[in-house]
């Protein structure tokens, strides 16, 4: 008896059935098997069918990564835009400054006046040996272009120190009197500062009136009530300087001390 082979077109086992049967059920699976010249090419349809629908999984899962991936990039390139928005402003504020002049005479030591180098900035020692003044910077202010009026003052008898502020902003540093008071031992302990530098001094001069004699605002003006302390207030200004706010330093007066000049 002459044997034939085909494949179950369910399962792909290949099967072995006698010549003349027409249909049986293929032992592995059940399938019922049409034993004729069209199995196998229903077979190699039904392989062709999974072949291509595997490879259309894989392309849609490909299809799904990539869209994942595009979108993470997306994301990431508006988040960097709009952060790039929100600090471009500020460092374009902040490199916009004001700075000291070359070379800077006022930090170099004469017979007169010793200049150094000291954690808040620096340290100018005249001849003084009773009062000192702590001075803030204003704002995006160089500290070191304030060194010549600083040295000027050590000179006459006032030993200044020059404060350095984080980002030239004395709001970020508005406490650094408070280090130097407490290691220094002077008679007579004056503050100043400039614009905001003079701000921030004042708030620090409102909150410590004991511990220092008199207050220098240069182009500046107080936010803080000094009127019940007993500080000599000394207000600077020039009459064309058009970043103070004019209105403000006038009704600033009524929070300094009776006497203030």
């Amino acid at each position: 008896m002459e044997m034939k082979n085909l494949n179950c077109p369910n399962c792909g086992v290949k099967l072995e059935i006698e010549d003349g049967v027409e249909a049986f059920f293929c032992r592995y699976c059940g399938c019922n098997v049409i034993a004729d010249e069209h199995s196998n090419v229903a077979y190699k349809a039904r392989i062709k069918a999974k072949e291509t629908g595997h490879k259309e999984r894989l392309q849609d899962k490909k299809n799904a990564q990539d869209y994942s991936v595009w979108k993470t990039y997306k994301n990431l390139f508006w988040f960097s835009f709009f952060l790039t928005l929100l600090i471009l402003p500020g460092i374009l504020y902040l490199t916009d400054g004001y700075y000291a002049q070359e070379p800077n005479t006022g930090l170099l030591s004469d017979e007169t006046v010793t200049i150094s180098k000291v954690p808040s900035g620096y340290f100018f020692d005249g001849p003084g040996t009773e009062k000192a003044l702590i001075f803030y910077p204003g704002a995006k202010v160089e500290y070191t272009a304030y060194a010549c009026l600083m040295k000027e003052l050590a000179r006459h008898g006032v030993d200044s120190y020059l404060v350095k502020m984080p980002l030239n902003l004395a709001i970020f540093g508005k406490n650094k009197a408070e280090n130097i008071l407490k290691s220094s031992h002077y008679k007579n302990w004056y503050l100043g500062g400039h614009s905001l530098g003079g701000a921030m001094i004042a708030d620090y001069a409102a909150r410590h009136p004991a511990e220092i004699r008199g207050l220098v605002l240069l182009g500046a003006y107080s936010a803080k009530d000094l009127s019940a302390t007993n500080l000599a207030v000394l207000t600077i200004y020039g009459s064309e300087d058009n970043v103070l706010n004019k209105e403000k330093l006038v009704a600033g007066r009524a929070l300094l001390p009776a006497g203030s000049k």
